[in-house]
C-alpha cells in the first residue's frame, strides 16, 4: 500500500469496554461487535471481567475468555479484573494475576447485594 504523502498512525486503544455487561434485565452486545472498535481506529480493547461467585478471579476471567471473547473477538483484547466475591483466598491470588495478563481490578461499593451474572 502507498502511504506516500499520508499520515500512518497506530491503532488506539481503548481501555473501558463492557461487552456481554448485564445490569438488572439489560445485557449489552459482545466481542461479536468488536469490529465497531475497529473501524474506529481501535486495535486493542480491555474488557471488565467479573468474578463470579465462589469462583477465583483467575478461574472466572479464563471462563469469561474461553466462551466470550476467543470464539468472537475481532481486534486484540485484555482484561480488568472485577472483584464481586473479596475473601482471604482472593486476596492472595491478586499478587499471581499480573503474570496471568491481569494487572487491573475493580471493585464496586455502590451495588451491595447484587448478584454477578
Amino acid at each position: 500500500m502507498d502511504a506516500q504523502g499520508l499520515y500512518v498512525l497506530p491503532g488506539g486503544v481503548d481501555q473501558h469496554t463492557h461487552f456481554n455487561f448485564t445490569f438488572k434485565t439489560a445485557t449489552v452486545r459482545g466481542f461479536e461487535h468488536s469490529n465497531v472498535a475497529i473501524a474506529g481506529g481501535r486495535t486493542t480493547i480491555v474488557d471488565f471481567a467479573n468474578q463470579k461467585t465462589v469462583k477465583s478471579l483467575k478461574e472466572s476471567i479464563e471462563r469469561y475468555n474461553e466462551e466470550k471473547a476467543v470464539p468472537k473477538a475481532r481486534c486484540d483484547y485484555g482484561f480488568h479484573g472485577v472483584l464481586f466475591d473479596p475473601n482471604e483466598a482472593l486476596f492472595k491470588e491478586i499478587d499471581s494475576l499480573p503474570d496471568f495478563g491481569v494487572p487491573t481490578f475493580k471493585l464496586f461499593m455502590a451495588y451491595k447485594g447484587m448478584p454477578c451474572h
